[in-house]
């Protein structure tokens, strides 16, 4: 089921064309379950919509593929191709829909700037972060998630001194 009115040679074309800047091309793969086939694909267009919205999306084309059931459980795959404009887009749209499997295409070579690594892997640790105070706070105590919360708060105020340290020493 494609989710654009482009055919896909006329999305190869256009990733052909966004080649020559260096914008990174792309094919994700994101799985979805339940138990109604017609939710589950729903789900996945609504999903694939959002996606096209994100921040430096240049373009896509997205299908789904056909479903298995097993065990009552409906499962496809959405197979998403992307154009973004840079390495950190591309990673944020991971970290946000979490697709299972990922290639990517163009640029074969990517390079990057010390700063662009920097906030790759802040994003990586921002994605950690976040799954692990989910699983603390669904999981501690009253008394223990009490005293978590107060060292996240210490934690943003150590983040804050840092940011302006940092700042100081490009001045």
């Amino acid at each position: 089921m494609n989710l654009i009115d482009e055919s896909e040679k006329k999305f190869e074309e256009l990733a052909k064309k966004y080649e020559e800047k260096n914008y990174v091309y792309s094919i994700i793969y994101i799985d979805m379950h339940g138990k109604d086939e017609d939710d589950v694909r729903n789900l996945l267009v609504e999903l694939l919509t959002r996606i096209n919205k994100e921040d430096n999306v240049i373009a896509y084309y997205g299908k789904i593929l056909e479903p298995i059931k097993e065990n009552d459980i409906v499962s496809t795959t959405a197979e998403v191709k992307l154009i973004t404009k840079d390495l950190l887009s591309l990673s944020r749209i991971c970290n946000k829909y979490n697709p299972f499997a990922i290639e990517i295409l163009k640029p074969e070579k990517y390079v990057i700037n010390a700063n662009e690594a920097a906030l790759l892997l802040l994003e990586a640790s921002n994605q950690i972060y976040n799954y692990s105070e989910y699983i603390v706070k669904n999981s501690l105590d009253i008394d223990k998630l009490k005293k978590y919360l107060q060292e996240q708060e210490n934690r943003k105020l150590l983040g804050k001194k840092l940011l302006e340290e940092f700042e100081k020493k490009k001045k």
